[in-house]
């Protein structure tokens, strides 16, 4: 286990040159680790493919810019989140996780979040990011399936925030008593750049979402 370790990037695990395939799988748990920039747990640097988190435990950890728990550095294919839980994380954006692409990077492909529980996350920036569980900044091919968002915090913009993201598949979720202060409390999808996004969501519930602001519980 990982507990109470402090760092600048990556609190507990950092990543700094991009990795050809990364599995982090087991009865593993990363708690109450700390970065002072992005990635309170885990920092992958761009450009790493094939990475898998598989039934892990991410409790109370922290970062002062992006990534909560875990910060992926954009460019990268192929990544699979499932049988894992994420509680109480915090950062400005990407409360639990964050899919980071800056204005030339590429983003991602084929992103997979499913089985995972997300709870009581919090990300407290209020502007075009926020997004309390994950955001995801410039990914296609998304699908999150059977996985749970609840009493998850944003500033702005939601539990699941898309940014310049398409090809969104959502399954068989529940969103329930997640809060934003302004715009969507569950999902919020936004597209500045006119590109066609291309979002599905089947059996899923949405109950008790609050947006103070505006919007309710979806926005696109």
């Amino acid at each position: 286990n990982f507990t109470n370790n402090k760092a600048t990037n990556g609190g507990a695990i950092y990543f700094a040159s991009a990795l050809t395939s990364l599995t982090v799988k087991g009865n593993t748990k990363f708690i109450d680790n700390s970065a002072t920039n992005n990635g309170g747990a885990l920092y992958i640097a761009a450009g790493s493919d094939d990475s898998a988190i598989d039934g892990i435990n991410f409790t109370g950890n922290t970062a002062t810019a992006n990534g909560g728990a875990i910060y992926f550095a954009s460019n990268s294919n192929n990544i699979e989140i499932k049988d894992s839980a994420f509680d109480k994380n915090t950062a400005q954006s990407g409360g639990a996780i964050q899919f980071y692409a800056g204005t030339s990077e590429t983003g991602y492909t084929n992103i997979d979040i499913k089985d995972s529980n997300f709870t009581n996350n919090k990300a407290t920036l209020n502007n075009q990011y926020g997004g309390s569980a994950v955001t995801f900044n410039k990914a296609t091919d998304v699908d999150i399936e059977n996985s749970k968002f609840d009493s998850n915090n944003a500033a702005a913009n939601g539990a699941l925030m898309f940014y310049l993201s398409g090809d969104i598949y959502i399954n068989e979720c529940d969103f329930t008593n997640n809060n934003a202060s302004r715009s969507a409390a569950a999902v919020y999808f936004t597209n500045p750049n006119a590109l066609k996004q291309n979002v599905t969501i089947k059996k899923s519930k949405f109950e008790n979402n609050t947006a103070s602001g505006s919007k309710g519980e979806t926005d696109a």
